[in-house]
């Protein structure tokens, strides 16, 4: 079965203890009056406080751009990042204090961990103002150290940041030039390809001249045989014409019109009657006579048009015309398919210089723009503390000694009275 505890109980615990618990009490209680007493009459320290702004310094923010090489850049690119938490970080560090000693006179004799206990530094809530707060026995020294300190942190800060962007710099330099080196490698690759191959506009004003011959050719085929077609049907109408005609025609013609004739009727024994008498001849058809040269002619003209026609085709010209301007074309065709792809390039690592050199001029004006007197700021100098640091107070310190030996004095009574009951629980 389970005990039951009555309040009873703890009090006769409490009541048989409390030579034990006044013990404890004015033992602890004993000792919170002597270190309020030894807090009120022992040295005090003095706080110098100097006051800076130091605004957050961030690349972190950088705007995507439509480049994917820009963007390449920004991602690997060690850009600096100070918050303020960095800030804090810097401003205790070992390196900083260290430099702080070297500021400071050599006969303080301060060690980085020594005088790493005296220094705080915080920023005032919501705001970019750092408190470098200095705790020394001495106030002329308090405040000599936080001074310092705000110069030795000022100075550092520089000097990390200047580092950083120098070792972008240099990083970018290289990219820089890197992509000039590519870029002077794919101009010097392009004008090979020229030399080598002449130059695309030659070639095409080589390639119109040979098609301007070639047609040139075409045309004057074309017209022989334009005009080989309408002699042929101008001859044909002209033999058409010809079989129509005859080659002679007959003339009848009076006695009276023949002199000769007339004469030797008239001389004759019997005289003839002349009008009873006609004469019958033939002459040459003068139309027969002009479609016969006509046609002769036409057939001239024929042959000689058939035969340069020929001539023409035979010799070959319009078929080396036409290969030639078939080689200009495939020349053309492989130029513009090396330069096209050469010149691509050429884009690409045009693009890339332009944006890497871009990106080393945004950076050297970053840095110029980036100085200790707009981004940190001593806005107050530490003052020597005309009084030491409040410290807690004798009440505070006996209030706490009292409530602590109350709660350890009845702790104490409960537990010698459970190792009693331990003890007899053994021996039965």
């Amino acid at each position: 079965m389970e005990e039951e505890v009555s309040l009873y109980d703890l009090f006769e615990v409490l009541s048989r203890r409390k030579k034990l618990m006044w013990g404890i009490f004015l033992l602890v209680f004993a000792l919170g009056i002597l270190y309020a007493g030894y807090m009120r009459y022992s040295s005090k320290d003095y706080e110098a406080v100097a006051t800076i702004m130091v605004n957050p310094f961030s690349l972190t923010g950088i705007v995507q751009s439509n480049d994917s090489y820009e963007n390449l850049l920004n991602a690997t690119l060690p850009y600096p990042q100070f918050t303020n938490e960095t800030y804090i970080t810097i401003a205790t560090s070992f390196m900083i204090i260290e430099k702080l000693i070297e500021n400071l006179e050599p006969s303080e004799n301060y060690t980085v961990q020594s005088l790493s206990k005296k220094l705080k530094a915080e920023y005032s809530e919501k705001t970019y103002l750092m408190r470098l707060t200095v705790k020394d026995k001495d106030p002329e020294r308090a405040a000599e150290i936080a001074n310092n300190w705000a110069i030795v942190f000022t100075e550092a800060l520089n000097e990390s940041i200047q580092d950083q962007f120098n070792k972008i710099i240099e990083l970018v330099t290289i990219r820089v030039d890197a992509d000039r080196k590519d870029l002077d490698w794919i101009s010097q690759e392009i004008e090979l390809i020229k030399e080598k191959n002449m130059d695309r506009i030659v070639i095409q004003k080589e390639m119109d001249k040979l098609t301007e011959q070639y047609l040139d050719y075409q045309k004057t085929l074309v017209d022989l045989d334009f005009i080989a077609k309408a002699q042929e049907v101008e001859i044909q109408k002209t033999k058409e014409s010809l079989e129509k005609e005859s080659q002679f025609i007959e003339i009848k013609k009076s006695i009276i019109n023949e002199p000769i004739i007339m004469e030797y009727l008239l001389s004759a024994e019997k005289p003839i009657e002349p009008m009873s008498f006609s004469i019958i001849s033939q002459e040459l058809n003068q139309n027969y006579i002009e479609l016969s040269k006509k046609l002769a002619d036409l057939d001239i003209c024929l042959a000689g048009d058939l035969k340069r026609k020929e001539t023409l085709q035979e010799s070959g010209i319009i078929d080396n015309l036409h290969k030639k301007i078939l080689e200009k074309q495939t020349q053309l065709l492989k130029l513009e398919k090396e330069l096209g792809t050469l010149e691509k390039q050429y884009e690409v690592y045009f693009n890339n210089y332009q944006t890497s050199f871009r990106k080393l001029n945004e950076i050297k004006t970053l840095i110029s723009a980036w100085t200790g007197d707009t981004n940190v700021t001593l806005l107050s100098q530490a003052i020597p503390p005309s009084e030491p640091t409040a410290g807690t107070s004798a009440k505070l310190i006996l209030a706490v000694a009292a409530v602590a030996g109350l709660f350890l004095a009845i702790f104490m009574a409960f537990f010698v009275e459970f190792l009693d009951k331990m003890k007899q629980y053994k021996k039965v």
